[in-house]
């Protein structure tokens, strides 16, 4: 009793000493521990302590440069196409504009190339199999041991066996073995008895299994395959989906960039006028010509125009470190971005149903939701096929061998001479089939919400097209009324710059001075307003011009951009649901058939549309409508998924 009680007590020990182990001060793997004690070392504003196992140390020139005074830097001319060719290749992951600011998305290229890894996994369930086995066995058991009533046995045995074999699961649900499998390979009694000492035993077997029910079919068989493929193809919309959306992001701080530069060039092309102005009001005060406050009045101008050339600088800058984020450029390079691309200045004439067909085409959220109702399909095929009851027919066939010798049992055995066989069926269901009808009810349920779920979608898409047409034209509207008002706003000018440095003799009590330096002034205020606006209607027409090709996701072929592996490129062949138009969002019209759930082709190819021909003396419109075939016109720059 000694001998247990001394390890039981160093036993008992052990567990209090560690139970003591700082219970009011919980560590977390990872994590610095918090205290609230106030003799805590760590002090107010200091970082926190990092353990050093969580700390990954950048390389060496990860780091970029900080920017700097941009007046000693050189200009860069630099156009759209360009800006996008530098964005694909400076970029391993998508960055796209959130609010005004620059965030990196979460998906990426690699995650289709992850995603077709789960298929190749998938795949792997028809893989053919290999296993083998070997054992040995000395057994010694008393004397007058038996392993029957009243049967007597040798108590003194070596046994040995080794197995092996090869088996397939095929897309039809059979399965197929061939074995070699003795049930004992050898067997050895130390003391003398009838028969063979050692015995060698040879078995080969070949079974075949065949399920009639559950688990029958090569759709149900394949549907994990398919199913990981599908969700491949989903991942590859949802990576076309960031880069439809990163290419809208360059667009748009590309043009949001050339605005602010047109509006600080038109505010320091009014600066030498307002400077001048201070200067001849200034001359006439000192010739009794003009009062103190008349140069007050032109000062003030002038702080008036310096403190918005400020902010204009301001604004170019952000604007500009926003676009260099977005190319993947550091902050910092010498370099002045000068945005060359000339804007789109001509109408649009947008046809909303082939718009639509475009979008049904080529919007990733709609295709995934395509491939999303093809999904459910194919669990609900296998829930129904898993509600049916497991029968099976087998059949066994076994070639024999047995000698003293292993080689002999082995020749015995390939002879064939000996042999035996067996067929039959097996039978088994669950009585209420409650878990497998459970299954088959979700999958139903899960298949009806995708339904929702893609007729929802469909209907959204409809709204942010419409939504879209409307802001380019009323954009297009605004910016033509924007345009007028800065060719009166330069006439204005001009003509009061005329009064302003010729103003006609004083009559009575009439200051003819001081009404041209108050219409000259309010004329420079006014052009330079007119102009900045303008500008940045055309900026906002031409993002909102890229924000519809988004929408239609056809953006990416418009900027004649080419993603390797185009989820595009091998979407006729799929199988996918048909998706119905929503007409009455868009205008009237007759639509084309959907087409149909069942064929390999689920294209939609846009009839010939005649548009209205615009009136006479108005510049050519732009058509934006479905690009025609799936191959782009050229590779400008081409971004692999890895």
């Amino acid at each position: 009793m000694g001998k247990v009680a001394l390890p039981v007590a160093l036993i008992l020990l052990a567990l209090a000493t560690g139970c003591q182990h700082d219970a009011r001060l919980p560590v977390a793997r990872g994590y610095a521990p918090v205290s609230n004690e106030p003799d805590f070392p760590r002090r107010l504003g200091s970082p926190p302590e990092v353990p050093t196992a969580s700390r990954v140390d950048l390389p060496s020139g990860l780091v970029p440069q900080i920017a700097g005074d941009p007046r000693g830097n050189f200009d860069w001319q630099l156009t759209l196409e360009a800006a996008l060719a530098i964005a694909m290749q400076n970029s391993s992951v998508v960055r796209v504009l959130e609010g005004g600011q620059v965030a990196v998305d979460p998906v990426t290229g690699y995650d289709p190339a992850i995603a077709g890894e789960a298929t190749k996994a998938a795949m792997g369930a028809f893989d053919v199999t290999f296993g083998a086995n070997f054992y040995y066995n000395r057994i010694n058991q008393p004397p007058d041991s038996f392993f029957g009533p009243g049967i007597p046995d040798e108590g003194r045995r070596d046994e040995a066996a080794f197995t092996s074999g090869l088996s397939k699961l095929w897309s039809t649900g059979t399965e197929t073995r061939i074995t070699y499998n003795p049930p004992t390979g050898y067997l050895y009694y130390p003391y003398e008895i009838e028969g063979f000492n050692p015995t060698h035993v040879a078995n080969l077997e070949f079974l075949v299994r065949q399920p009639l029910l559950r688990g029958m079919g090569v759709e149900v068989n394949r549907a994990p395959i398919i199913v990981a493929q599908l969700k491949t193809d989903q991942s590859g919309w949802e990576f076309k989906r960031a880069m439809l959306e990163f290419v809208r992001s360059v667009e748009e701080a590309y043009w949001q960039l050339q605005a602010a530069r047109a509006a600080l060039a038109v505010i320091d092309a009014q600066l030498p006028l307002i400077e001048e102005v201070v200067r001849l009001e200034q001359a006439a005060l000192e010739s009794e010509r003009s009062v103190p406050a008349d140069v007050a009045k032109a000062r003030a101008q002038l702080h008036a125009f310096r403190q918005r050339q400020i902010g204009a600088q301001a604004a170019v800058l952000e604007k500009e470190l926003r676009l260099r984020n977005l190319l993947g450029l550091e902050p910092h390079d010498k370099r002045n971005i000068i945005p060359t691309s000339a804007p789109s200045r001509g109408m649009m004439l947008i046809d909303p149903m082939a718009t639509m067909q475009a979008a049904l085409d080529n919007r990733p959220d709609l295709l995934q939701r395509r491939l999303g109702v093809r999904i459910r399909e194919l669990e609900a095929a296998v829930a129904r096929n898993g509600r049916l009851p497991q029968f099976d027919a087998y059949a066994l066939y076994r070639m024999n061998g047995v000698a003293e010798e292993l080689g002999e049992a082995l020749d015995m055995m390939a002879g064939n001479h000996y042999h035996d066989w067996q067929f039959g069926v097996a039978f088994s269901v669950p009585l209420g089939r409650t878990t497998s009808t459970a299954n088959l009810r979700a999958a139903q349920l899960r298949l009806e919400k995708e339904h929702a779920m893609l007729h929802a979608t469909v209907h959204a898409a409809a709204h942010q097209l419409s939504d879209c047409i409307c802001r380019v034209n009323s954009l297009y509207q605004e910016y033509a009324e924007a345009e007028s008002r800065v060719r009166e706003s330069r006439v204005w000018l001009q003509g009061s710059r005329v009064r302003y440095e010729n103003p006609p003799p004083a009559r009575g009590a009439d200051n003819w001075l001081l009404v041209a330096l108050d219409d000259y002034l309010l004329a420079m205020r006014s052009t330079a307003d007119a102009e900045v606006e303008a500008s940045d209607l055309l900026a906002r027409f031409n993002v909102e011009v890229a924000r519809l090709e988004e929408a239609k996701g056809t953006l990416l072929a418009s900027a004649e951009i080419r993603i390797a592996n185009d989820p595009c490129l091998s979407l006729p062949t799929r199988r996918l649901p048909a998706v119905q138009f929503e007409q009455s969002l868009l205008g009237r019209g007759s639509a084309p058939p959907p087409p149909t759930s069942v064929g390999p082709s689920p294209r939609w190819v846009p009839t010939p549309t005649t548009l209205p021909s615009p009136p006479a003396g108005s510049p050519s419109p732009e058509i934006i409508s479905e690009p025609q075939g799936w191959s782009f016109p050229r590779t400008v720059p081409q971004l692999d998924t890895l």
